[in-house]
């Protein structure tokens, strides 16, 4: 279905991309109504149901359906073979042409309406060159401007043995929130806000025994992580005009409210182990001083090292330390005395590459 798509409409396939990468396609699929009609249901990572194209001739097989949330690629296994991204999705349900499911989802990634002229030139204007960035250049980028997520009031606050168990006060400062039904079942959410303090999705911690089928934590699809420092528009709140004041860095929501717990408040998540260009930006942003705090067992310590190598590279003015936590413990996990005992023992990044390596 996307064979010549960018040749013929003059599109570049990279922003064609893009687009399809900024689609939520659980929020696209519910503006439809399709979940609120029963066609469709969540199931892990992907949404199945009934086929509901218009021209599909067989609507009653129930599993026929089936739209990969990450991948964004759907496809219908009986007899229609309908398939393709989330612009041919519009383009089969609303049965338009492309330039108009393009300009349907513009406005639905957050990018405005004005024809798609000049197409490539407004994207720049929105977002900067992210999409021609190749992604090995070693360089701060500013994160885009993400589409705000419309549906964390369908997600009621924590009830009180949530509250109970990880302090009324945190659950009041993070909005937590919590749901036995739904893609976030049996999770208490913590919702993720942009640099702005714009709410942009979920991230949740299962309260199930984790395996393949059942993560540890799960995100709100489509959001971009790369884009995102946990917690970091409420650093902001705290920050000092000292340009050496430090900044936390941790892996996710866990640590942070455990550090805040102990009255730290410029600390932020990555909500993983890797650092984004944007998220450097963001943290080149805050402060001079960096001081990454993540697990102590193999991966952390390589994590640390990946990110304060890409730190001090891209800016030689950044101060970047590292926290040597007893070994296999985290900062969501530790008590004040054992943090602030290892912070007394914390050394540059440079010392600990020289050390490792």
């Amino acid at each position: 279905m996307k064979t010549f798509r960018g040749k013929r409409h003059r599109i570049p396939q990279e922003e064609l991309d893009y687009i399809v990468s900024r689609t939520d396609v659980v929020r696209l699929l519910d503006e439809f109504g399709l979940f609120a009609s029963g066609q469709l249901r969540i199931r892990g990572n992907r949404v199945v149901g009934k086929c509901v194209m218009p021209h599909h001739p067989n609507p009653d097989n129930p599993t026929a359906f089936n739209f990969d949330i990450e991948k964004k690629l759907y496809y219908c296994f009986t007899k229609c073979h309908s398939g393709g991204d989330v612009i041919d999705f519009v383009m089969n349900y609303l049965q338009v042409d492309f330039l108009t499911a393009v300009e349907y989802l513009l406005q639905h990634v957050g990018l405005p309406k004005h024809g798609i002229q000049n197409f490539k030139n407004r994207i720049r204007q929105h977002v900067g060159n992210l999409p021609n960035l190749p992604k090995t250049e070693k360089t701060f980028r500013e994160p885009p401007l993400l589409p705000e997520y419309e549906h964390l009031c369908f997600y009621p606050p924590a009830p009180e043995w949530v509250r109970r168990e990880i302090g009324g006060e945190i659950a009041g400062v993070f909005d937590v929130r919590y749901t036995p039904n739904g893609f976030y079942r049996y999770r208490i959410l913590w919702p993720v806000h942009d640099h702005r303090g714009r709410p942009v999705g979920m991230t949740g911690r299962t309260l199930l025994p984790v395996s393949e089928s059942n993560p540890k934590w799960l995100h709100t699809p489509g959001m971009e992580k790369r884009h995102i420092l946990f917690n970091y528009h409420r650093a902001l709140q705290y920050r000092t005009k000292d340009v050496n004041e430090p900044l936390f860095i941790v892996e996710g929501p866990k640590d942070v409210v455990n550090l805040w717990k102990m009255g730290y408040r410029t600390v932020v998540a990555l909500l993983g182990t890797s650092m984004s260009p944007e998220q450097g930006w963001l943290v080149n942003q805050f402060s001079r001083r960096i001081v990454l705090c993540l697990d102590n067992d193999k991966a952390g310590v390589k994590a640390m090292i990946a990110i304060g190598k890409f730190l001090v590279e891209v800016n030689r003015e950044l101060k970047v330390c590292v926290v040597p936590l007893p070994k296999g413990r985290d900062p969501g996990d530790i008590d004040k005395k054992t943090f602030e005992a290892a912070l007394d023992k914390m050394v540059g990044v440079e010392r600990l590459i020289r050390l490792v390596e």
